[in-house]
This record gives C-alpha cells, sequence and structure tokens, in this order.
C-alpha cells in the first residue's frame, strides 16, 4: 500500500513501518509502528439531547387509566384465580388490589 503525506517527500510504503527492527535500548527485535505524521488523533466530546419526537419512542402512547383498565379486564379472563377463590367478596377485593396496582405489575 502506498501513500502519499504531504509532510514526507514522496510516496512511502506503509508496509515498510513495520518491519522488525531491534531497538536502540535492547536488542531484541520489536515491531515500529506507523510513524506520528500518519497517526490522526482526535478527541471530542459530543453532548447530545434527547429529542422524544426524533427518538425510536416518538410513537409511544402513555398508558391511560383507561387502557389500563380495559388491559386488566382483558388479562383478567385468565386468571387462575377463579379457581382457588370461591368467596366472591374475596374474589371481588383481589380483584380490586391487583386493578389498583395493575399498571405496576404489567411493567
Amino acid at each position: 500500500m502506498i501513500i502519499q503525506h504531504p509532510e514526507l517527500p514522496d510516496k512511502v510504503d506503509a508496509l515498510k513501518f513495520t518491519e522488525l527492527k531491534p531497538t536502540p535500548n535492547n536488542k531484541h527485535l520489536s515491531v515500529n509502528t506507523m510513524q506520528v505524521a500518519f497517526k490522526q488523533i482526535k478527541k471530542v466530546t459530543v453532548v447530545r439531547k434527547f429529542v422524544f419526537s426524533k427518538s425510536v419512542f416518538h410513537d409511544f402512547s402513555v398508558d391511560t387509566p383507561e387502557k389500563l383498565s380495559k388491559a386488566f379486564e382483558l388479562d383478567a379472563q385468565f386468571l387462575k384465580i377463579f379457581k382457588f377463590v370461591k368467596d366472591p367478596v374475596d374474589m371481588a377485593n383481589t380483584l380490586a388490589i391487583l386493578k389498583k396496582y395493575y399498571g405496576n405489575l404489567k411493567n
């Protein structure tokens, strides 16, 4: 791969920068990395603001009490509580407590 850099006189073979050569401090072979002139270090901090209308949640609809009530009525049809709670007063109290906390339970 041949690259041209404005600070270097001619084309330079980038593969030559990865040849094994002994370093001055020790006689072991080390891999020389690309020269600093070729490195471009860029540190930028991006501050992002969350915009609901541009997010993936823009179609989200908030749970209203009417929606929760309708959802609870549909989910209550599949409860197994009717098999083991026989007293109608206990059943009504249990369903009232479940309906009260349904918004928290469904999540």
